[in-house]
């Protein structure tokens, strides 16, 4: 058969490598400038997230100013009247909120503390060091408060009873009369956490043992007489400010969560102070255990749980609102 095809004209295998290379060079121009757009927008977006968080600082910086003082309000103020104690913390916040207000208008903003509510709870305490845990009436075991959640919570006690193995003794031996003083501590569920302080037979130091259910759980001592136990940080030392790491296995409160019940038990075999405030109005704690009379040891004192209020913060380039709860010293309960 005849070849029918074209033959190759002159100079087309040329023209064919020169289309080629023209369009190899669009598409990579089309790539730089594809890559400089999109640089320019993530630059954009990068800049636009650092500009709104400057702006937004002063709000943020504003909301912790206020959660602080409202925090050392709730923390220190304690009366005879619930709605008074409310009328405190709102009041001394809208002050500290006005203080700030001549500055906010140099600024060229507006910010302020509203519609401040607290939830009604009790201060259960002890302020005298040389006597023992015992209820109002002396008695050695007792009960606290129930069903509760508690905040700010600690103890310094002196104990009185020695054990020189706590690892190797027996729960039902411990908790027994002529045992170490301890703190019981049962969740909604009816599991105990208990924390034991006894003195180190060997030593004479003051120590902490805690156990979950029956079984030893673990132990430190302070380099004191004395030892200061927080309940909620897991903490203790011979006093407050010199406290040691936070420890999971001391963190009872949180272990226990919300609705748990606060005992005392062998309460002669120690002396000290103590503080637990719960979200439970002085008539529903065990008031019966606890004393009225300011001079009264132990004592049930009325205090807020807990306070919640709404910020609002403008300025030219923000509007920022915030519902705020502050519960000074609450562990972190789920």
């Amino acid at each position: 058969m005849a070849d029918v095809s074209r033959p190759p004209v002159r100079g087309e295998a040329h023209d064919r490598g020169q289309l080629f290379l023209v369009g190899a060079l669009a598409l990579a121009v089309t790539f730089v400038v594809l890559a400089l757009v999109m640089n320019g927008v993530i630059y954009t977006e990068n800049v636009s997230a650092r500009d709104l968080a400057t702006s937004t600082a002063p709000a943020i910086e504003y909301e912790n100013e206020a959660k602080s003082v409202a925090a050392t309000l709730v923390a220190t103020e304690r009366g005879d009247d619930y709605d008074e104690l409310e009328a405190t913390v709102a009041g001394g916040l809208s002050a500290w909120s006005n203080t700030t207000q001549p500055f906010g208008a140099v600024e060229g903003r507006l910010a302020g503390v509203e519609d401040t509510t607290g939830s009604n709870g009790t201060a259960l305490a002890q302020d005298t060091s040389d006597r023992n845990f015992t209820s109002v009436n002396d008695a050695e075991s007792w009960t606290l408060a129930t069903d509760v959640k508690t905040r700010d919570a600690w103890i310094n006690a002196t104990p009185e009873v020695s054990e020189d193995d706590i690892e190797n003794e027996t729960f039902a031996d411990l908790t027994d009369d002529g045992g170490p003083f301890y703190i019981n501590v049962t969740d909604g569920g009816g599991v105990d956490v208990t924390v034991f302080v006894y003195e180190d037979e060997n030593s004479d130091d003051a120590c902490v043992a805690v156990f979950d259910g029956d079984t030893y759980e673990n132990s430190s001592c302070a380099d004191a007489e004395n030892i200061y136990v927080d309940l909620v940080d897991g903490t203790y030392g011979e006093n407050s400010i010199d406290q040691s790491d936070e420890h999971g296995w001391l963190q009872v409160l949180e272990r226990a969560g919300p609705d748990h019940t606060l005992e005392f038990g062998n309460a002669d075999a120690s002396d000290g102070t103590y503080q637990f405030v719960v979200d439970a109005e002085d008539d529903d704690v065990e008031s019966d255990n606890f004393g009225t009379d300011p001079d009264a040891e132990p004592y049930a004192e009325r205090a807020l749980y807990d306070v919640e209020f709404q910020i609002r913060y403008r300025s030219q380039n923000v509007r920022y609102e915030a519902t705020v709860r502050v519960a000074p010293g609450e562990p972190t309960y789920e």
